[in-house]
């Protein structure tokens, strides 16, 4: 920028240094452009920011510069003389002297810039730090070079003015806002006064509705050097022509002032409205506004209307309708009087009788009467009255993926890049869309976007309107209106989350055996997840899946889940088959982020290691030397393991052979012997043979051997028999829990087995169920705890299995186990029925605790047990029965009267003190009630004696509540 009030140029001569380069042919000229009397405005708005001085050098001078000083001063009373700002270069080295004597090389010098600048502010000043602005105000300013001879040139001191004021306007009036420039003397011009500060330069336009500009004034200072001339805006008078000359189109139009310093500020009023009216004789009513809302909001509910009257002179009345526009005769309110006519009549969009107008145009008609008769009558004006605001809904979809209605809406990752709204507004001009973004609200007419339907669908990627990606968060968009009418309309808001941050999973599977049979070893395993962004998940899928791909197990939440413990199951509850199984977990954002990650394999195992054979020739040998059956030959064969482990231990389980076998196992001959060498004492030994693999599953079996170096015959030992049975309790009532008893059998003998016996008794010594057969007894039998005839065993008693095993010499051997039954759960239709023979009640009383100790310790066991599974069921009633068994059973009247007088009262009052018990032992008793049954229920006849303690019982009946 290099405009200025005067250039002076400065041609300053430096002397060239002769010694060692010759005789100089002449000074170099130096030229300086210089401006003085410079006014700048450093505000940044772009114009007069900076003083700017331009030095010019010859190309052709021989004399090097070796520095350069601007600097400004102050001049003012508290700054004069003080330095506000300097910049300066200087260039010390030299070319020395033998560079000098010899004219060889170049002395070094300083560049000067093309253009020197100073913005107004303070730099290496004393009165300032530096960048603080200096005051509004003159300053001077002065250049100046040193050569190499040391030979100073300066410019002379040039003086730049401050100044960041901006003009100042005052008020603006009018001799009237109505005037008629039709030559009939009559308001033919208007006058315009108006003030504001001494300025360099002052304008006027005046626009007409469209903001078209019809004619222009100005009004400079005639002498631009000098400031003392610069003056206020004149007042002066329109005569409603055109800049061109010609007379203005009747109508409104609007005058601004404008005023701009030598600084480059600049300032303009307020518009300010002037009507101009030329009809002769005419009169107009001229509504403020198109249209209003008589709705009592506060906004716009009233209409003022102008009324020009071009002749004003002689008025005796006048008169304001308003009717429908469509049917100019039906007057539906008058406004009316006599003279003097007001300048304007503000109407409330009532009819006559009060009630507010409907929605809809009316034509507003003035009507002036005049003294001599005559009667002047505008064109009718049409306004609109308008109640409702403006309307509009705003949606939104992500895309290419839509979310489901109802969920978050959230855009940014990979399935949800963007998205679409959808705009329906009505049709009123002025809808202005206003985002929110965290902190930051922007408002945007929609004719500034390029849009002018009411309809619109709008893409939005998540870029602001400067082209840069607004930050991750929440984001809210609505529109809005004021129309014509002043209604206040919006649509409703949409609210939408930015978030375009990535997002990863990860898999860690604890373990890689998995044996779910179970045994309580490594019957599950935990899978933990890990995922880098925990907020706005929609959906958190893990899936487990076989080597074929088949996915056999999901878990779907809509919270993530740190750690999932996998059973080995199916969706199905079911165990998955022995194989490699694999894990995938999913998680699913709300911005369409859905990173997968894949883990495995987990290896199911649920196969025990298998001992396909586990014989000896004899059971019985004698290491004594003799030369018959001094060792015994063990035949075994297995399924491939890591290892397999064998001990022998003594009946006190003291180990006195151990081997190991990696692989499959291999049969071996013991000699008797221990790790000493020495022969082991005569008795019971047990062979065990045991495998764990990887997964926790294990294998064994056991095999009986019995050392004997006695002089007995063999033949007359007899058979070893072992019988064991689980689990314990036993409860066969169909709860998928301990349902079935498992009997293992072992029989050995040096002699030939002949045939066995497999016997379950009761407590009474019946007979519940019976196997028979010749050779070896198998080695495991399956009992479902029901009897020949399908009877299910008693509740919390001890049944007896009894194994007996002959062999071919007549020699016997046998062995018992003790099975425990627990409380039975028996489901009859809706209902559960428990049946309890085993609770002992002191003879012909309901007493408890007067019985031996040992059936006082079982009462208390059974009892304990009953509360416990009672309590399982805490939305159940529960009914007490007592039951008792007849003596006379044959004979009709004494059975009955036994019934009556004795059966009845015992078992009542027996489950009565069931109950109590129950109670104390933490059954709510409030779910409690007792009946005595007595003899009409048997389980068994009456004159089965041998049964006939099954009849004595105590039952339980429970329904849901």
């Amino acid at each position: 920028m290099r405009r200025c009030v005067f250039t002076a140029l400065v041609a300053i001569a430096l002397p060239a240094m002769a010694f060692g380069r010759g005789v100089a042919e002449g000074p170099p000229a130096i030229q300086i452009q210089s401006q003085s009397g410079v006014y700048i405005s450093p505000n940044g708005d772009g114009v007069r920011d900076q003083l700017e001085l331009s030095p010019v050098l010859p190309g052709d001078t021989t004399t090097a510069i070796k520095s350069f000083e601007l600097t400004v001063f102050g001049i003012s009373e508290e700054l004069a003389g003080v330095v506000i700002w300097k910049r300066s270069e200087v260039q010390s080295e030299r070319r020395g002297f033998f560079g000098n004597l010899f004219n060889v090389g170049e002395e070094p010098r300083v560049e000067i810039p093309d253009t020197l600048t100073w913005d107004g502010t303070y730099l290496n000043s004393p009165a300032a730090a530096d960048g603080d602005e200096a005051a509004d105000g003159e300053y001077i300013y002065q250049l100046v070079i040193t050569d190499e001879e040391g030979v100073s040139a300066r410019t002379p001191p040039m003086s730049v003015i401050v100044d960041r004021r901006a003009p100042t306007v005052g008020d603006i009036a009018l001799s009237y806002p109505v005037f008629s420039p039709n030559g009939d003397g009559v308001r033919d011009q208007v006058t315009i006064t108006q003030s504001g500060s001494r300025e360099y330069r002052w304008s006027g336009r005046i626009t007409d509705a469209a903001g078209a500009v019809v004619r222009e004034f100005s009004w400079d200072n005639p002498d631009p050097r000098d400031p003392a001339a610069d003056s206020p805006p004149p007042d002066f008078s329109w005569d409603g022509s055109s800049q061109s000359g010609f007379p203005v189109a009747d109508g409104r139009y609007q005058y601004v002032l404008s005023g701009s310093d030598r600084a480059g500020n600049a300032r303009s009023s307020r518009p300010v409205d002037i009507l101009v009216s030329t009809r002769a004789g005419a009169v107009q009513a001229i509504p403020a506004r198109a249209a209003f809302s008589p709705n009592g909001d506060g906004r716009a509910d009233t209409l003022p209307v102008d009324i020009v009257l071009s002749e004003p002179e002689g008025i005796v009345g006048y008169s304001l309708t308003i009717s429908p526009a469509d049917a100019p005769d039906d007057v539906l309110r008058e406004y009316a009087g006599a003279e003097p006519v007001p300048s304007s009549v503000t109407i409330d969009g009532k009819d006559s009788r009060g009630r507010t107008l409907p929605d809809g145009v009316y034509g507003v008609l003035l009507s002036v009467t005049y003294e001599n008769g005559n009667r002047a009558e505008s064109q009718p004006a049409e306004v609109t009255i308008d109640t409702f605001p403006p309307r509009g809904s705003v949606t939104a979809n992500t895309g290419p993926e839509e979310t489901e209605p109802g969920a978050v809406l959230a855009f940014g990752g990979t399935r949800k890049q963007y998205l679409d709204i959808r705009v329906s507004l009505s049709v009123d001009p002025g809808w202005v869309a206003v985002a929110s973004i965290g902190e930051t609200t922007v408002s945007v007419p929609l004719t500034e976007l390029g849009i002018t339907t009411p309809d619109f669908t709008v893409r939005w990627d998540g870029v602001g309107l400067d082209g840069k990606p607004v930050p991750d968060g929440l984001a809210a968009l609505h529109f809005q209106n004021v129309d014509a009418a002043g209604n206040p309309g919006q649509t409703n808001e949409l609210r939408v989350i930015k978030d375009t941050r990535s997002a990863s999973v990860s898999l860690d599977i604890r373990g890689t055996y998995l044996s779910p049979d179970g045994d309580g070893v490594m019957d599950s395993i935990r899978i933990d997840t890990g995922y880098t962004v925990a907020e706005l998940i929609d959906q958190f899928l893990l899936s487990v899946e076989d080597s074929r791909g088949r996915i056999i197990r999901t878990e779907y939440k809509r919270t993530p889940f740190d750690t999932f413990e996998w059973l080995g199951r199916t969706n199905g509850n079911t165990v998955v088959p022995d194989g490699e199984y694999y894990v995938n977990l999913q998680v699913i954002y709300h911005n369409g982020n859905a990173p997968v990650t894949r883990a495995g394999p987990i290896l199911v195992d649920a196969t025990n290691p298998a001992i396909l054979e586990l014989s000896a020739p004899y059971r019985l040998f004698s290491p004594d030397g003799d030369g018959e059956r001094d060792t015994v030959t063990i035949s075994q064969r297995s399924s491939v393991e890591d290892r397999w482990v064998g001990v022998i231990e003594d009946s006190a389980g003291v180990v006195v052979f151990r081997d190991v076998w990696p692989g499959a196992l291999r049969s071996f001959t013991w000699n008797g012997r221990d790790f000493t060498g020495e022969v082991v004492p005569d008795g019971d030994y047990t062979y065990r043979v045991t495998a764990t693999d990887a997964a926790g599953n294990v294998g064994s079996d056991s095999l009986t051997l019995v050392v004997d170096t006695r002089s007995a015959p063999v033949s007359q030992q007899p058979p070893d028999v072992t019988v064991s049975a689980g689990p314990t309790p036993f409860t066969p009532d169909g709860d998928g829990v301990n349902d079935r008893l498992t009997i293992t059998a072992a029989a050995a003998s040096e002699n030939s087995l002949r045939s066995w016996e497999l016997a379950i008794t009761d407590p009474f010594g019946g007979v519940a169920r019976r196997w028979t057969g010749s050779g070896a007894p198998r080695r495991q039998f399956s009992w479902d705890g029901r009897s020949e005839d399908g009877e299910l065993v008693q509740s919390a008693q001890e049944y007896l299995v009894t194994l007996t095993v002959t062999d071919d010499r007549g020699n016997s051997g046998s062995d018992q186990a003790t099975i425990a039954v627990g409380i039975l759960v028996v489901r009859e239709g809706l209902r559960l029925r428990i049946m309890v023979p085993s609770i002992h009640f002191a003879p012909n009383t309901p007493d408890l605790f007067a019985v031996s100790d040992a059936d006082l310790q079982k009462n208390l066991e059974t009892l304990r047990n009953l509360a416990t599974v009672l309590n399982r069921y805490p939305d159940h009633q529960i009914l007490i029965e007592g039951h008792a068994a007849h003596d006379y059973y044959t004979e009709g009247a004494r059975k009955e009267r036994e019934q009556r007088e004795e059966l009845l009262p015992l078992s009542a009052a027996r489950a009565e003190e069931v109950r109590q018990a129950l109670i104390i032992l933490g059954v709510e008793k409030n779910r409690m009630k007792t009946e005595g049954i007595g003899g009409a229920r048997p389980v068994v006849p009456h004159s089965d004696r041998v049964n006939l303690w099954k009849n004595r019982r105590v039952e339980f009946i429970l329904e849901r509540r």
